[in-house]
């Protein structure tokens, strides 16, 4: 299911400091499984960029997606739907697969923004 993607990061604005342009490349890779938390669904999209970021000391290697608002969802992000986006970053020491399930401990909030083809 690889898909080439930028990521815009709406907020947090901090963000512009360690993130060129706000902008990250990535790809796709496909559904995960995780903990729901507030404002989030109970599955993401995974996403290996093509460049690590760095993010408050920790060297970030994926994140994931999820559709922010009801009546949105991951789908959607596939789609090439303009909607708001829930972005996490990946522990830095973790490793994710496809339809493996993410423990909360994995996985922090980013911010939130959208989502572009690349």
């Amino acid at each position: 299911m690889k898909k080439n993607i930028v990521i815009k990061v709406d907020e947090p604005f901090d963000s512009h400091n360690t993130i060129n342009n706000n902008k990250i490349k990535g790809n796709i890779l496909g559904f995960c499984k995780g903990p729901q938390k507030k404002n989030w669904r109970d599955k993401y999209l995974l996403v290996d960029l093509e460049n690590s970021i760095k993010w408050k000391d920790k060297k970030i290697k994926q994140i994931i997606l999820s559709a922010r608002y009801e009546g949105d969802c991951e789908e959607d992000i596939l789609n090439g739907k303009d909607i708001v986006v829930n972005i996490g970053i990946v522990d830095e020491h973790v490793h994710l697969n496809i339809d493996q399930k993410i423990n909360e401990d994995q996985i922090s909030f980013l911010g939130i923004g959208g989502v572009e083809e690349s």
